[in-house]
């Protein structure tokens, strides 16, 4: 029997560009709203999507403060504003994502220093594949 496959022709996440931290950088409101957003994140979600995405975030307070708030008010088609905490199912980057990124890094490495980390991170974080993406996000497709 032929196996369903769903269409994600609509919505092609890449992991390719965007890091999952800036090394040394403090993540306060302005360095969140210019660095991350404004020349990271949202640059790649609308080269993908164009303007049809709905933003999503935890509650940091880099991302509830009332300067990211008014940005995103600015730069993005629609956002939910007040997500729920502890939401697994409402949240596949910080529950499946993650998940994915944390087995990587403790299945092969002993972690030494901070620096060590990082370098580990960056690392694994190329290796999470199209496929997880796609299990983690798809629900969440326009």
């Amino acid at each position: 029997m032929a196996q369903n496959k769903r269409d994600y022709s609509n919505c092609q996440p890449s992991l390719s560009k965007i890091r999952p931290f800036t090394l040394g950088a403090k993540v306060d409101s302005s360095h969140y709203c210019d660095i991350v957003l404004n020349k990271g994140l949202l640059p790649e979600i609308q080269k993908l999507s164009g303007n049809n995405f709905t933003f999503q975030q935890d509650g940091a307070p880099a991302h509830r403060s009332r300067q990211t708030v008014a940005f995103l008010h600015l730069h993005v088609p629609e956002f939910v504003e007040n997500w729920p905490l502890y939401s697994p199912d409402l949240n596949p980057v910080d529950y499946s994502i993650w998940g994915t990124l944390q087995q990587l890094v403790h299945r092969c490495h002993r972690i030494r220093d901070v620096e060590h980390l990082k370098e580990v991170l960056q690392t694994c974080w190329e290796q999470i594949g199209r496929d997880v993406i796609d299990r983690a996000i798809g629900p969440f497709c326009k």
